[in-house]
C-alpha cells in the first residue's frame, strides 16, 4: 500500500442512535471522493451527556458490542472503509467509559481505546459519568487494522502531547481525534481556545510526524432536562448548552492543513491521500525520533519537578 484516503465525518446533534447513523449513511453515500479511513466526532449517536449530571442519562451507555458497535461495522463492511467511533461503555456495574471503537473494512472490531484523560468543567461534567482507561491494555495503544496503526486521542487527550508522544512510539501511523468541543452559551464567542486547540493539534502531527485526522460535533446543542425529551427538540432549554465549533480537519506529517470544514458544516470531508513513503522520508530526513533524549526525560513522569 502506498497511498490511502482519510476522512473525517462532523455531525451536528444526534436527536437519537437512529438520526445518527442515518446521518453517517447518507454523508457516506454522497462523498465524491474514495476512503479508506473515517473518523466520527465523539459520542456521536446520542446528545452529549455530560453537559449535565443527571443519573438518568447512564440508560445511554451499552456493552461492547452494541447497537452502536453493530451499526458502525455494518457501514464499514458495506463501504469497505475503517471506522473510528465512539460509545458510552457500559463495562461492568459502577465502571462506564468513554471508548473509542475502531471497525476494520470487513466489519470486525479492530480494537478499543478508552479516554485517559477527563474534563471536569462547566458543561463537561466528564468524570461523573466516566472512569479513566487503565494504564495498560488497551492504555495509549495504537489499534492495528488493514490500512495500518491507528493512534486515538479521545476527548481531552487531544491536548496532552505525551498521549500523542506514547501512542506514535508504540506504532501509531495515523492520529485519529473523535472531538466534542465547543463553546458554554456563556463563553460562545471566545476564538482564542478555538484557535489554541487547532495549532495544538497541528503540533502533534508535526512533532510526531505522522498525519493527522480531527472529527468534531458542530452546531448548537441545547442542555437536554432529562432522556423524557431527548426526541423533542421544542421542550429543551434554548438559554443553556454548548456551541461545538466544528471546524475538522486533517493535517500531513508537516502540519499543513490538506482538508477542513467551516464552523456549522454537517459534512464528509473531502478526503485526504497521504504517501506512506513520504511519511517516512519525512521522519528520516528530520530524524526527531531518533535524536530524542531519553536519558534526560526522567522527570517527565512526575506531577511537579520540585
Amino acid at each position: 500500500m502506498t497511498t490511502f484516503y482519510l476522512g473525517a465525518i462532523q455531525l451536528m446533534t444526534p436527536q437519537n442512535h437512529q438520526y445518527s447513523i442515518k446521518s453517517i449513511k447518507l454523508l457516506l453515500e454522497q462523498r465524491t471522493a474514495p476512503l479508506d479511513i473515517v473518523v466520527l466526532p465523539s459520542l456521536h449517536s446520542y446528545p452529549y451527556p455530560c453537559q449535565r449530571m443527571d443519573q438518568d442519562f447512564f440508560q445511554l451507555a451499552e456493552s461492547i458490542p452494541g447497537p452502536v458497535t453493530d451499526e458502525l461495522s455494518a457501514i464499514a463492511r458495506n463501504h469497505s472503509i475503517v471506522i473510528v467511533g465512539t460509545v458510552f461503555e457500559y463495562r461492568s456495574p459502577g465502571i462506564y467509559h468513554h471508548t473509542a471503537v475502531v471497525l476494520d473494512k470487513d466489519g470486525s472490531l479492530a480494537g478499543i481505546y478508552r479516554n485517559m484523560h477527563l474534563a471536569n468543567e462547566e458543561n463537561s461534567y466528564e468524570t461523573y459519568y466516566f472512569t479513566p482507561g487503565d494504564k495498560k491494555k488497551p492504555g495509549f495503544t495504537p489499534i492495528k487494522t488493514s490500512m495500518g496503526k491507528i493512534g486515538i486521542l479521545l476527548g481531552m487527550d487531544q491536548w496532552y502531547p505525551e498521549a500523542a508522544r506514547l501512542m506514535t512510539l508504540a506504532g501509531a501511523e495515523i492520529l485519529a481525534c473523535p472531538s466534542a468541543i465547543g463553546w458554554s452559551q456563556q463563553r460562545n464567542g471566545q476564538t482564542q481556545e478555538l484557535d489554541a486547540w487547532i495549532t495544538l493539534q497541528r503540533s502533534h502531527a508535526i512533532a510526531n510526524q505522522v498525519p493527522m485526522c480531527i472529527a468534531n460535533r458542530c452546531g448548537f446543542e441545547p442542555q437536554i432536562p432529562n432522556l423524557n425529551v431527548m426526541n423533542s427538540p421544542f421542550l429543551q432549554d434554548k438559554n443553556k448548552g454548548t456551541h461545538f465549533w466544528g471546524h475538522s480537519f486533517i493535517t500531513n506529517p508537516e502540519g499543513e492543513v490538506l482538508a477542513k470544514t467551516m464552523q456549522s458544516d454537517q459534512a464528509v470531508l473531502i478526503s485526504a491521500m497521504h504517501d506512506n513513503q513520504r511519511n517516512k522520508t519525512i521522519q528520516q530526513q528530520f530524524s526527531l525520533s531518533k535524536n530524542r533524549r531519553i536519558d534526560a526525560y526522567n522527570d517527565i513522569s512526575k506531577r511537579c519537578i520540585d
